[in-house]
């Protein structure tokens, strides 16, 4: 099958006026509490995030789960309903409708608030604002009920949603093919980082009880492979550290008795991580079998840092992998092939930094996050336009 190519604006500056979006009235729906995340970027604790920058540079109003705390017997009501069903995001999309329907446009952060809010939208008949969607996979639940009650669920808001931005070629086709959303409504928009932050050179904050050598590096929760990847490195003299935190992720990886020595599990800031992966001798990203991009992060954040990367060959990465030039790919589960790799490039270190140095080049030219807040503007001004 022809490959989707990534839905990405050739330039940007990032810091040029925007005044077709600042016309508009646009709100980004984001299902999280966005206060603590605001100050970490604003003292440098933590990367851009696409949601503050859009507020900055579009002019949008940004409404995350804070909404739900204000005063008054609807606010109360909502907590009620999002304490009581656990549905603080679809509490969020009914609090939000009011307010957004003067808007040209919403932008959702994901489908757990954007699916609810299409929804609303549709049974209410809101006609107005566009909806342009940021999906992070299509497909949930582990029973083949809980999949049809998704999958239910996911066909009622389709119709209502204007674009959808998609994370993987494989969720394109997926969307596609088995529920019909044609290709003009649908775009592959990679996944991206903040380089100005991830990046080789900085200051040292290294916490006193990771390892004082250079170490592998391993990061992040969500579908990770972390049985395989301490098989992998078991006996090898080197340390690995696996940060296994997540601001996403509702699952926990502690390690078990059978962890070697060589191998720490660790919680970190993002300070830390940019340490951790500054002094890494390359970052290894084991994932399970998933069409989703989970590990993504972890690999732009790598390559921001000039690091050699390992990941896991899946469906959901191999549109952003170059296998050989960009990152090593291994087979899912196949902990010789893993171990393989990682001897490879820890004996050869002129391999590991230019696949390090191509990462980084990949990130700087297209895969930042200016290139995307550019990919969204001109995304969301289409819509609007189209729908005039």
């Amino acid at each position: 099958m022809t490959a989707i190519k990534p839905t990405l604006t050739p330039d940007s500056t990032g810091e040029r006026p925007h005044s077709s979006i600042s016309a508009l009235g646009l709100s980004v729906l984001a299902g999280g509490y966005i206060a603590e995340r605001r100050e970490q970027v604003a003292i440098g604790a933590a990367p851009r995030v696409d949601v503050f920058e859009m507020e900055r540079r579009f002019g949008a109003r940004l409404i995350g789960l804070e909404a739900l705390r204000g005063p008054g017997a609807r606010t109360r009501a909502l907590k009620l309903l999002a304490r009581l069903t656990g549905l603080r995001s679809f509490a969020l999309a009914l609090r939000s409708l009011r307010r957004i329907r003067e808007d040209d446009a919403v932008y959702a952060t994901g489908e757990d608030v954007g699916l609810p809010l299409a929804i609303l939208m549709r049974v209410s008949g809101v006609v107005r604002p566009r909806l342009v969607l940021r999906l992070e996979q299509p497909t949930y639940g582990r029973s083949r009920l809980r999949r049809a009650i998704f999958n239910y669920y996911l066909r009622r808001a389709l119709p209502r949603i204007d674009r959808i931005l998609c994370r993987t070629e494989a969720h394109v086709r997926y969307l596609n093919e088995r529920f019909n959303v044609p290709l003009e409504r649908l775009s592959f928009v990679p996944e991206t980082t903040d380089p100005g932050f991830y990046c080789p050179d900085g200051e040292s904050a290294r916490a006193d009880d990771w390892p004082q050598n250079s170490c592998i590096v391993s990061a992040g929760l969500e579908l990770r492979d972390y049985e395989t990847l301490i098989e992998a490195v078991r006996g090898l003299p080197v340390s690995v550290v696996i940060a296994a935190g997540s601001p996403w992720s509702h699952q926990r990886f502690a390690g078990d008795g059978r962890r070697p020595a060589n191998v720490t599990v660790a919680s970190c800031t993002a300070v830390e991580m940019r340490e951790l992966y500054r002094s890494a001798r390359l970052v290894v990203v084991p994932v399970l079998p998933t069409m989703r991009a989970c590990g993504m992060n972890v690999v732009l954040e790598a390559w921001a840092s000039g690091k050699g990367v390992i990941a896991s060959r899946t469906e959901g990465m191999s549109a952003y992998l170059d296998d050989g030039e960009t990152a090593l790919l291994a087979e899912p589960g196949d902990a010789a092939d893993l171990r393989a790799k990682i001897v490879r490039l820890l004996n050869d270190p002129s391999e590991a930094r230019r696949l390090g140095a191509n990462g980084r080049a990949r990130v700087e030219g297209e895969l930042n996050l200016d290139r995307y807040l550019e990919t969204v503007r001109e995304t969301i001004e289409s819509v609007v336009t189209a729908g005039r």
